[in-house]
C-alpha cells in the first residue's frame, strides 16, 4: 500500500483552513505530528481522528507495512433545532394552561403535558438517496435511483438546498459548510469560465486545488449519509463515482467505508501526482 496514502488528508488540512472544515486532527500518542508522519510506535497501526466542524468524525487506523487500512464515520449526536424546541415548549404551555382551566380533568391528563417533549420527531418518513456533482445553477444535490420520488425515465432531479439540508434534520453548520463548498466551484467557474467565455477552460488552476475541494465534498457528502434518513449518497468527481452508505452492506460497514475511502484517496493521489509528472 502506498505509504503516502494520507497525503491528500494532509494537503487539505493545510489548505483548507480558511473554509474551516477542520476542527482538529488527532492522532494519540503522536500529538504534533502530521497526517503522514511515522508513528513513535511503529508496532501498532497509525491512528488518526479528524473532526469536522460540521458534526462528522472520521477514524483512520493506517498501517501501511502490514497492507492495513479501516475507516469509521460517525456523527455528533444532534439537538433539535431552537425554534422547534421554543414551539414545542410554547404548545406545551397552552396546552396545560387549557387543561388547568377545564373542569373534570384529571390530573394524570394534567400532567402529561406539564413537561414538554424536547425530542421532537425529525426524520422524514421516505428514505432519501441522493447524487452530489457540481452542476452550476443547481444545489449540487440531486435524487437518484432508488430514492421513492425518483423517476427512471428523466435524469436526476435537482432539489432546493434548504430542503435536502434542512435544518429539521441537519445541524446548521452542515447547510453552513456545504454553501461554502458549492459558493467556492461556482466563484471558479464565474472567474475561469464565465468571465473570459471559455468554458473549455479547467474550473481548478492546480491539482491541489483541486483536490482540497474534492475531499471537502467527500466528507460533506459523508456527513449527509450518515444522517437516519439519508440511504445513500453517490459523490461524483469527474467520471467516478463513489456510493457511500451507513449500514445494509455495500459501503456501509467498516470494512466498506474503508475500501470506498481507500480507493477515492488513491484517487487524489493520482491527481496530484499527474501534476508532478506533468508541471
Amino acid at each position: 500500500m502506498d505509504p503516502f496514502l494520507l497525503h491528500p488528508l494532509n494537503v487539505f488540512n493545510a489548505a483548507s483552513q480558511p473554509q474551516g472544515y477542520i476542527k482538529t486532527v488527532q492522532r494519540p500518542g503522536n500529538a504534533g505530528r502530521r497526517l503522514t508522519d511515522e508513528p513513535t510506535a511503529k508496532k501498532y497501526p497509525k491512528s488518526t481522528i479528524i473532526k469536522t466542524t460540521f458534526g462528522l468524525t472520521m477514524k483512520i487506523l493506517y498501517e501501511p507495512a502490514d497492507n492495513q487500512f479501516a475507516v469509521t464515520f460517525k456523527v455528533a449526536p444532534t439537538e433539535p433545532p431552537l425554534e422547534s424546541i421554543d414551539a414545542n415548549i410554547k404548545s406545551a404551555t397552552t396546552t396545560t394552561t387549557k387543561n388547568i382551566n377545564t373542569k373534570n380533568v384529571s390530573t394524570k391528563t394534567t400532567n402529561s403535558h406539564s413537561t414538554p417533549s424536547l425530542t421532537p420527531s425529525l426524520t422524514p418518513s421516505l428514505t432519501r438517496h441522493y447524487l452530489i456533482y457540481p452542476e452550476p445553477s443547481t444545489s449540487f444535490i440531486f435524487l437518484t435511483h432508488p430514492d421513492p420520488l425518483f423517476s427512471r425515465s428523466h435524469s436526476p432531479t435537482p432539489i432546493p438546498l434548504h430542503d435536502a439540508l434542512s435544518t429539521a434534520t441537519f445541524p446548521a453548520s452542515v447547510l453552513e459548510k456545504y454553501t461554502i463548498w458549492t459558493n467556492t466551484y461556482n466563484a471558479y467557474v464565474a472567474e475561469r469560465c464565465d468571465a473570459t467565455d471559455d468554458y473549455l477552460a479547467p474550473v481548478f488552476r492546480s491539482a491541489l486545488e483541486e483536490v482540497v475541494w474534492n475531499v471537502a465534498g467527500y466528507l460533506l457528502a459523508w456527513r449527509i449519509a450518515m444522517a437516519p434518513h439519508v440511504g445513500s449518497v453517490v459523490f461524483a468527481v469527474g467520471l467516478v463515482r463513489y456510493r457511500l452508505a451507513k449500514g445494509g452492506g455495500g459501503n456501509g460497514n467498516e470494512n466498506g467505508m474503508g475500501v470506498v475511502t481507500r480507493g477515492f484517496l488513491e484517487d487524489q493521489l493520482r491527481i496530484l501526482d499527474s501534476e508532478v509528472v506533468t508541471g
